[in-house]
């Protein structure tokens, strides 16, 4: 629900004011504590001011003088409010970013981030711990900002009741959701630019002023009230004399935002899929953790460092959470993958985490592909077999586009475009986890059989050039990620299921091992504490070949062999 208020009566004074003045710089003048001071040497542009306070404005450029870097010191802040007065010269940048030093888990508000794109205000919080996703505002329709004049903004979450408030000069959102979250300290403050640049976002372009951080979350639909604590007069310690200040000078300076524009989508999540990353979602910087460690395949030739390799068995699966909300509406969801040629699994899918009910797959069956989605209950929505299109062997780009406007998928190969129209409607859950799975589950027994780099979710579907824009970003992003930390894979403690009884595999495919074994039993025992072994065959005979692969794709007849999977 969208609503206007007007608040009357001051506000509580803020915890604290960073005036963002020519006379103040980055100074914190609520207090004496806590503050930080302009370095010796520092000189920082201003500019003419908010019309109602006696002081020039920081100058944001995107160049010398592209941002202005704040600490928050480790406290209990329950309700809080992010609030300031900017003056944009142009429609994209960053307003101001606040992300705490410790990412790890917790019931706690770790993120907040408050931008112009495309000419309208977006902010959006972030709380890792309960798999919300980011919460973007404003819910509904866009608010557009003008350029050359000065608006307030003031982001707040309340603590208990769970409330977070977007004001935009009188405009104010509310939001209600279940979620307790306190402010996570210590923490970064940046205004003017991204903490953490993903180069998808231009830094800001214009004034900054009258910036403060509250210890409420309501009150602020009255600019005067803000206002009033930002006068020189009402300042409790007076700022030092910064060492010096120049005049900014109007440039042409254009956005350096590498955004899509708005008929493009945007980043939400990046698995880079390598050797020197792997799960880490280097977009944002959430570590997946207890995983086992994975094979590694052959590098992209366009891009540094080996691919993840997926061996059909289920012990090569990968899987990590997101929000079902950010699943609402259109989304895409792409990645490069090289097949062998007798994969027949799963390459990824969307999973309910609380029911698993598969929202889609795509499974590679040889040359062909079959995609099915569901809505969140199990039902049936789409299905499309599309026969010759894959290419063993080599990379292809594979995307899954759902288009809650058109209500159909697309099916996305290299530049090639298949529709799978829906029965179903949009997805209209929410506060749900779901998993985004990559090769076999749990559930299964046979999955994909190849190489796959780079796994991208955005919150739209392309246009035209889909391959090119994947790329610009997978470039953008190729060094964010760190090494993942994982165990190593566990050998012993498997179990073996026969797949085919009086199939093998052809004796051209080389085994990791062959041996002579009257049992059965110490042929699978031979295949347990090998470590990449996946399958086996054993015969009458005494033949026992162990294999790095799962297949149930180009067996040929045996009739005295049995082919057998091997799983945790």
């Amino acid at each position: 629900m969208v609503t206007t208020t007007v608040v009357n009566g001051l506000l509580v004074q803020p915890k604290y004011l960073w005036p963002l003045s020519g006379e103040t710089f980055k100074f914190e003048v609520q207090n004496g504590g806590n503050v930080q001071s302009p370095a010796n040497g520092e000189c920082l542009a201003v500019g003419p001011g908010h019309p109602t306070l006696s002081y020039n404005a920081m100058y944001f450029d995107r160049a010398a003088n592209s941002h202005v870097d704040i600490t928050i010191p480790s406290q209990t802040i329950n309700d809080v409010g992010f609030s300031a007065f900017f003056y944009s010269m142009d429609e994209d940048g960053v307003v101001f970013h606040y992300k705490s030093d410790n990412q790890d888990p917790a019931d706690y508000l770790s993120e907040l981030i408050v931008k112009v794109k495309g000419g309208s205000l977006k902010a959006e919080i972030d709380s890792r711990a309960l798999d919300i996703g980011r919460l973007k505002m404003p819910t509904n329709l866009p608010y557009n900002i003008p350029v050359n004049e000065w608006t307030m903004v003031t982001f707040t979450n309340s603590y208990n009741p769970g409330v977070t408030r977007l004001y935009i000069n009188t405009f104010v959102e509310p939001y209600s959701h279940p979620f307790i979250l306190r402010l996570r300290t210590p923490g970064k403050l940046r205004f003017g630019a991204e903490l953490t640049s993903t180069g998808l976002v231009s830094p800001f372009k214009g004034f900054i002023t009258c910036a403060a951080l509250y210890t409420v979350a309501t009150g602020f639909g009255n600019q005067q009230d803000l206002l009033q604590h930002c006068s020189k007069t009402n300042w409790p310690n007076p700022a030092p004399t910064p060492p010096c200040q120049i005049w900014f000078e109007e440039t042409t300076t254009a956005s350096v935002s590498t955004e899509l524009p708005e008929h493009k989508p945007a980043i939400i999540y990046i698995w880079s899929m390598d050797d020197a990353s792997t799960e880490y979602n280097v977009f944002t910087m959430d570590n997946t953790s207890n995983v086992d460690c994975p094979r590694y395949g052959k590098p992209h030739p366009e891009f540094p460092h080996n691919s993840v390799h997926f061996d059909g068995s289920v012990m090569s699966g990968l899987q990590t959470t997101i929000a079902f909300n950010e699943l609402i509406g259109s989304f895409t969801l792409a990645g490069y993958i090289v097949p062998r040629s007798s994969t027949s699994g799963v390459v990824f899918q969307l999973i309910m985490e609380s029911s698993l009910t598969s929202l889609f797959r795509v499974d590679i069956i040889g040359a062909d592909l079959l995609f099915k989605s569901f809505d969140p209950f199990g039902g049936a929505c789409s299905s499309v077999l599309l026969s010759g299109v894959i290419t063993a062997d080599q990379w292809q780009l594979l995307a899954i586009e759902k288009n809650n406007v058109a209500n159909n998928w697309t099916i996305l190969l290299d530049s090639a475009r298949y529709a799978a129209n829906s029965i179903c409607g949009d997805w209209t859950m929410s506060n749900f986890k779901v998993v985004v799975s990559i090769g076999t589950t749990a559930t299964e027994v046979v999955g994909f059989y190849g190489d796959i780099r780079w796994l991208i979710l955005f919150d739209g579907v392309f246009d035209e050039e889909v391959d090119e824009e994947i790329k610009d970003v997978c470039f953008g992003n190729n060094t964010l990620g760190s090494n993942l930390k994982c165990s190593s894979t566990k050998t012993g403690s498997r179990y073996h299921i026969r797949l085919k009884t009086g199939y093998k595999v052809p004796d051209e495919i080389q085994a990791i091992e062959t041996m002579i074994s009257k049992s059965l039993t110490y042929c699978a025992v031979q295949c347990y504490f090998s470590a990449y072994c996946r399958s086996f065959s054993w015969n009458q005979n005494g033949g026992c070949l162990l294999y790095d692969f799962v297949t149930l794709r180009g067996l040929i007849i045996s009739t005295e062999t049995d082919y057998y999977a091997v799983r945790n």
